[in-house]
Formats: C-alpha cells, structure tokens, sequence
C-alpha cells in the first residue's frame, strides 16, 4: 500500500483526535494511525522536485515545512527519528536533495540551505 496524502475537502475532511495503540507501537514501524502509512522516498522525491521547480529557489527550512504540510504529516509522524536519532523526514528530505542533485535537476544555492532549479 502507498500513501497517499489527505486532501483539504470541506465536505470530506475529518480530524481524527483520538490515539490509536499503533501510536506507542515499535518505532521502526511503518504504520502509521489511521492505517496511514509514512510517504514513500519517491512520493517525497517527486513533491520535493515539484516545489523547487515552482518555486526557483526554496530555502531547506521551507522545504522541510512544505513537505510536512503537503502530506498532512501528524505530530507522531514529524517526531520519528531515523537510526541515528535524527528527524525521520529531514532525512528523506536531504536524500531526496541528493538525488535530484546527482541527476542534474538541481543545485545548491549561493548561501547554506538555499536550493534551485538547474
């Protein structure tokens, strides 16, 4: 199963509150409340490559909140950490830089965290 993100639809949105047993489940895991599953590196990829080449040049910061915001993210999902103890999604999101980087898609900007279209 592949994410796919909540859309915003007034007639259709609803804001689950209550936790789930899935939330205090192994950290490792996938799963994600709601049977969401936590986006895929190439969703975060394609989202990443989609918001550079809208916006020229996006500064990390913004990027990471884009992309947060972009797959409804919930504050469980923002706060997992990888193997090293580091954000879980600022890791897919510096990977997804790396491999629109090596692809020539983009480059970095003149100052730190700044990123452009190529």
């Amino acid at each position: 199963e592949t994410y796919r993100p909540r859309r915003h639809d007034s007639e259709h949105h609803m804001t689950t509150t209550s936790e789930t047993s899935a939330d205090s489940a192994d950290p490792q895991t996938i799963q994600m409340r709601n049977d969401r599953m936590f986006p895929e590196r190439r969703q975060i990829t394609s989202e990443t490559f989609a918001y550079i080449s809208e916006n020229r040049t996006v500064h990390l910061d913004a990027l990471y909140q884009h992309i947060m915001a972009y797959f409804e993210m919930t504050d469980e999902e923002i706060a997992r950490k990888d193997s090293q103890g580091a954000s879980l999604i600022k890791h897919e999101v510096r990977w997804a830089l790396q491999t629109l980087k090596n692809e020539g898609r983009i480059v970095r900007g003149p100052d730190t965290g700044v990123w452009m279209i190529a």
